[in-house]
């Protein structure tokens, strides 16, 4: 039997009926925390961009080289990574999205503890690297971590969910037909789950 073409949306609508909650991807909760992210990330993009540009000035003006152009164009790429994330996670693919936002973090803060070091610093490094990179990269990793685990929870739950409601909505439908799979149609399956309430009928 063909799948129901709106049946993940009545497998939600069931859920949300039983009242099965958790705070899922397009809950308020996931939404701020993409707004913080999104601030973040436009800090961490304007930083870089600046920084970039430093560095280009004083290498080509001063002689004062403090990255080689790899490094140069691997930041480059990172930020790109980053803002692509934000994209991913708007479009809907959270958990690639989430995990494209933390990875470049820590090749940035390798890069930038190098170029940040000094001896009368705080832990060796100069209080730039804190107020410019650190604690962005910090609440974006925390932001995505916290986000990461609500769409990997929400997806596998809303499988196993899936598939167990379906099973027992087919079993019924079977049940209501006196087990009479020769002469059930794609037709009447439709009909059977647009007209299901889990309210009234238990599954």
């Amino acid at each position: 039997m063909q799948k129901y073409k709106d049946l993940r949306k009545k497998v939600k609508e069931i859920e949300f009926q039983l009242g099965i909650g958790y705070v899922k991807t397009d809950d308020k909760l996931y939404k701020i925390l993409k707004i913080l992210n999104l601030i973040c990330v436009i800090w961490l993009t304007a930083i870089n961009a600046i920084t970039l540009i430093s560095f280009y000035i004083h290498d080509k003006y001063t002689n004062v080289k403090y990255i080689d152009k790899s490094t140069y164009y691997l930041i480059i790429l990172a930020t790109v990574l980053e803002i692509g994330g934000l994209i991913l996670n708007k479009l809907g693919f959270h958990i690639t999205g989430n995990i494209l936002n933390i990875l470049p973090l820590f090749y940035l803060t390798y890069v930038y503890m190098q170029t940040c070091q000094h001896p009368d610093g705080f832990l060796g490094f100069m209080k730039e690297f804190y107020f410019r990179y650190a604690i962005s990269y910090v609440l974006i990793f925390a932001f995505c971590a916290v986000m990461l685990f609500i769409a990997i929870r929400q997806q596998i739950r809303t499988r196993r969910f899936y598939k167990r409601t379906v099973n027992k909505l087919y079993n019924k439908y079977l049940e209501q037909k006196g087990g009479d799979t020769l002469n059930s149609d794609d037709e009447e399956w439709d009909e059977f789950i647009k007209n299901f309430d889990p309210r009234k009928d238990k599954i």
